[in-house]
């Protein structure tokens, strides 16, 4: 495993598969990855109140991908070590995203329905594989970091509108 499949694996523990591990049988003992810094999350969940209270859901949020890091990565571009900086900008906001994940990932076992609960358990494992696959090919930092951050918001906003529907059906 290269070093930067272990840093990907490192920031989504538990998600993948604790949430669902009474339903799949699966146990992980990870560290948990860093917490989002107060001001990131804000920043966020402003963005995704907005989008919550637009007139239109088709988005369901995704205008808020990249809020965080994209002018983070912009303003290190100008430091003498912009490849750290631009990996510092996409962990910080892939941490705001991960906490959304759980979040939503909670809000579905909470459900109390057995078979959706497992379909998303399932899926899970399918959605990491697919990140293990995919975020890798992206080459030089920080794109496979930026994949892990825009498809775990991706699939974090894909999880809340679930949740979202089944509380307002």
């Amino acid at each position: 495993m290269t070093t930067l499949s272990r840093l990907l694996r490192a920031m989504l523990p538990g998600v993948l598969v604790l949430p669902f591990a009474v339903t799949a049988g699966a146990a992980s003992v990870r560290p948990a990855p860093p917490p989002p810094t107060a001001a990131d999350s804000r920043t966020i969940h402003s963005c995704l109140n907005r989008a919550d209270g637009s007139d239109t859901t088709v988005t369901i949020g995704q205008a808020c991908i990249g809020i965080v890091a994209g002018p983070c990565i912009t303003a290190a571009l100008h430091a003498r070590d912009h490849a750290a900086g631009k990996q510092a900008c996409t962990m910080r906001e892939l941490a705001v995203w991960h906490a959304e994940l759980v979040t939503a990932l909670r809000q579905v076992q909470h459900s109390r329905l057995p078979d959706l609960t497992a379909a998303v358990g399932r899926s899970q494992e399918a959605w990491k594989a697919s990140l293990d696959a995919l975020c890798p090919m992206h080459g030089y930092l920080p794109a496979p970091a930026y994949c892990m951050m825009t498809e775990t918001a991706h699939r974090a906003l894909l999880l809340r509108r679930l949740g979202t529907t089944m509380k307002n059906p």
